[in-house]
C-alpha cells in the first residue's frame, strides 16, 4: 500500500489517505498529546472500505480483523521511528 499525508498541523495532528493498495478507501488519523514528563500520546482514527462488496464483507471478517491490528502496530512502530530520530524533518522537506 502506498499513501500521502492530506492533511497536517505541526506537532498534533497528520491525517494519512491511500493512494494505492488493497482497500477501496482508506484514511488514517494521528492526533498527538504532549503528557507531563515530556511523554506523547497518539490517538489513532482509522476508517476504511474494503472493496468488492459483499464479498469484501466476508474478507473483513475472516481475514482484516486479525490483520487490522498488526497494520497499526507496524505503521505506529515507524511513526515512533520517524518522530524519536528526527526524520520528520526530512519528511516535511519532501512535503514542500
Amino acid at each position: 500500500m502506498s499513501s500521502h499525508i492530506t492533511a497536517f498541523e505541526l506537532s498534533y495532528f497528520f491525517a494519512d489517505e491511500m493512494l494505492t493498495g488493497a482497500f477501496k478507501s482508506f484514511r488514517h488519523k494521528h492526533r498527538f498529546e504532549a503528557l507531563a514528563g515530556g511523554t506523547t500520546h497518539m490517538i489513532d482514527v482509522f476508517h476504511y472500505t474494503s472493496p468488492l462488496g459483499v464479498l469484501g464483507k466476508l474478507a473483513d471478517y475472516l481475514f482484516l480483523k486479525q490483520y487490522r491490528p498488526h497494520l497499526l502496530l507496524e505503521r505506529n512502530r515507524v511513526i515512533k521511528e520517524v518522530a524519536e530520530s528526527g526524520k520528520w524533518q526530512e519528511v516535511l522537506a519532501m512535503e514542500k
